[in-house]
């Protein structure tokens, strides 16, 4: 889960990302302002994720049992590739010093 810096609303489908050393990632996300969800068929804990991971919430606490503390963080959707946080900047760098 994290917090989406401008507003956006969409939804990415099914995608397949391939990590060196660790394999293929099947994921989805979900844009719906202010939040943003990342959707992790079959995750696997190598990855250092820059999203808040909620999964454990669900499974190991009751509402009621604790007041929890936490920090969202903040990060940009500007393409409709999952797990792609960018700025709009840092894209137009990486297309144009591809194109050298």
């Amino acid at each position: 889960m994290f917090l989406l810096k401008d507003y956006r609303i969409g939804y990415t489908g099914i995608q397949a990302m391939y990590i060196t050393g660790i394999g293929t990632r099947l994921l989805a996300t979900i844009d719906a302002y202010p939040f943003g969800f990342v959707l992790e068929f079959d995750p696997n804990d190598k990855i250092e994720a820059p999203e808040l991971d909620i999964t454990s919430f669900f499974n190991n606490y009751k509402c009621s049992d604790y007041n929890l503390n936490f920090g969202i963080p903040v990060l940009e959707r500007n393409n409709v590739f999952s797990c792609d946080y960018r700025s709009k900047e840092e894209i137009i760098k990486s297309a144009s010093s591809n194109k050298k």
